[in-house]
């Protein structure tokens, strides 16, 4: 196949980002974190459907994934990959997939799911997901000047990612979070994946950020950042009430902090260790909306 020219912006612009595309009569593409957010809450126009564009990849992939499609007519493709490992899965452009899919294990990649001791796991049950290359290249070499980190998660074959997932009996996968984001709270093992879906769902937030801090109880408590719209009068009461309804009470924020922006590596992910865990910044459980003192 020919190669396709790609044309990449110096950063992202909402206001720009459609005359851009247009601009480049590009066809093609990707999103990552609350890029999808920020332009399906930009006020409808007549003209958003004539676009260019056809198909459009990334995560994570909206609540209001159908509704985008429809109004920008374009296809939104979900898929998993990593800058470590490729794109070992992704969508069916030619079937239905099931709903929170990442799609298939793509050649030239396997996949498998394992537990603490590396295990492989029965299908259907959480763990790390781990890819093995069918092909030179299909994974990276190594961490360059970093033997011991290559070595902790090359071995046997895999590429050991951290992150944790589940296959369904069918081979699709789905995302469940980092390992490494996991909030241990009340005897329960909670995913801050799972809970910056479900706040950044909320049509009045561009995009969240879950962390633990440390609680007065041992293990943690679960603190959010949160970017709301833009002249959003949206309340910490308020969002606690919309998680309430959505996910496990155990769950639900202890603490929201709401932010201008959310820090961000070179890569576009949002930098979690430079978010700080400070209760008196945050405004407080409890459906009250006062600073928490002591």
């Amino acid at each position: 196949h020919d190669a396709l020219p790609a044309a990449i912006g110096r950063r992202f612009s909402v206001r720009n980002f459609w005359s851009e595309v247009r601009s480049f009569d590009a066809t093609v593409f990707d999103f990552m974190g609350a890029t999808l957010s920020m332009l399906w809450r930009q006020e409808a126009r007549q003209d958003d459907v004539e676009n260019p564009v056809r198909v459009a990849w990334g995560v994570p992939m909206p609540p209001f994934r159908r509704l985008f499609e429809k109004r920008f007519s374009l296809r939104l493709v979900n898929c998993y990959g990593l800058t470590d490992g490729g794109m070992p899965a992704w969508e069916s452009l030619h079937r239905p997939e099931p709903e929170g899919s990442c799609g298939r294990a793509r050649f030239p990649y396997e996949l498998e799911i394992v537990g603490e001791e590396r295990q492989p796991l029965p299908r259907g049950e959480v763990g790390e997901i781990a890819i093995r290359p069918l092909a030179d290249g299909a994974v990276m070499d190594g961490y360059w000047g970093m033997p011991a980190e290559t070595e902790q998660v090359m071995q046997n074959g895999f590429l050991y990612t951290g992150d944790l997932g589940r296959i369904d009996a069918r081979g699709h996968l789905f995302f469940e979070g980092r390992r490494t984001d996991a909030i241990r709270r009340r005897g329960e093992n909670i995913s801050a994946w799972e809970i910056e879906t479900v706040l950044d769902a909320h049509p009045e937030v561009l995009e969240s950020a879950a962390i633990g801090v440390p609680s007065e109880l041992t293990e943690d408590d679960v603190k959010a950042f949160v970017v709301r719209r833009q002249r959003s009068t949206l309340t910490a009461q308020d969002l606690r009430a919309y998680c309430a309804d959505r996910i496990a009470r155990f769950a639900v924020p202890e603490f929201i902090e709401f932010v201008e922006e959310l820090p961000k590596t070179e890569t576009g992910k949002i930098a979690k260790h430079l978010l700080s865990g400070d209760p008196e910044r945050s405004e407080t459980g409890g459906y009250r909306e006062t600073k928490r003192s002591g």
